[in-house]
């Protein structure tokens, strides 16, 4: 690794990591197997009632008004074979925040089936927005791209480029040689602060939000449900109450390096 002007290493002995795709398809499964049931339905409005001024949507800038911005971070997989796999998944997790690096390794553990290759994740701690105009309204947000499955797999060449700068920057001459065999854009939509947004809307009768946070809000699926059912029942504790609300201070920013500052298109 590069550890030029590097003055001082945090190490966290009880860090742990989760893969993101395996444990969501587990809990995913678990959940149907407990009878839960997914449901979409359409809202119907009758031609004579309608009146386009008020029908909004999260899409709409100023119901949002900067609470939340869909965001993008690029990843990428780096499938080894058993010898070198090894050597990999037993060194930690290790976040590079020197800024010509700019990113992470995480080091995946050894496969579960046979034929699966060892894989190592490299990730840029540096996000992105899509900003669009509406041309209807004339206002401008960002959201993720229209195309199928969002262009998760297919970032532009200078996301991939920056995955090789942290890549190179934490492997050092040995990590020209390895090669990113997939890529991942992920999207999110992230807060000032990085809490959640868990709560009844204040100026919207019977809309309750329960979203956002930061690119990690996915590890909480396993407990976040019952804070939901509790605002839903409005006996959610205060405190957290206070610090999920739609209208809040957004003091405190746990990772504020990974608000957007940057546009997908100058990448």
């Amino acid at each position: 690794m590069d550890f030029t002007d590097v003055t001082e290493v945090f190490v966290n002995e009880n860090s742990g990591w989760a893969e993101a795709t395996k444990v969501l398809a587990a809990f995913t499964d678990a959940a149907v197997a407990a009878g839960v049931k997914a449901k979409v339905d359409p809202v119907f409005v009758p031609p004579m009632e309608m009146n386009l001024s008020p029908v909004v949507s999260f899409f709409t800038p100023e119901l949002v008004d900067g609470r939340m911005v869909p965001a993008a971070i690029v990843t990428g997989i780096v499938n080894l074979d058993p010898q070198k796999g090894k050597k990999y998944t037993e060194i930690p997790v290790s976040v590079h925040a020197i800024k010509t690096t700019r990113g992470e390794i995480m080091p995946l553990t050894a496969p579960l089936i046979e034929d699966e290759p060892y894989t190592v994740k490299f990730c840029r701690d540096e996000s992105f927005k899509k900003t669009v105009k509406h041309e209807a309204s004339g206002q401008s947000f960002s959201m993720p791209p229209d195309s199928p499955d969002q262009d998760q797999k297919n970032p532009t060449e200078g996301l991939k480029a920056r995955l090789e700068t942290v890549k190179n920057g934490i492997l050092g001459e040995p990590g020209r040689s390895v090669t990113i065999d997939e890529y991942r854009v992920c999207w999110d939509a992230v807060t000032p602060n990085q809490d959640f947004v868990i709560t009844a809307h204040p100026h919207c009768e019977n809309l309750y939000v329960a979203t956002a946070g930061s690119f990690h809000g996915w590890k909480f699926m396993p407990t976040i449900g019952r804070y939901v059912v509790d605002m839903l029942d409005n006996e959610l504790e205060p405190t957290l109450a206070k610090r999920w609300a739609w209208d809040r201070s957004n003091e405190g920013a746990a990772h504020g390096n990974l608000l957007p500052t940057l546009e997908l298109r100058d990448s």
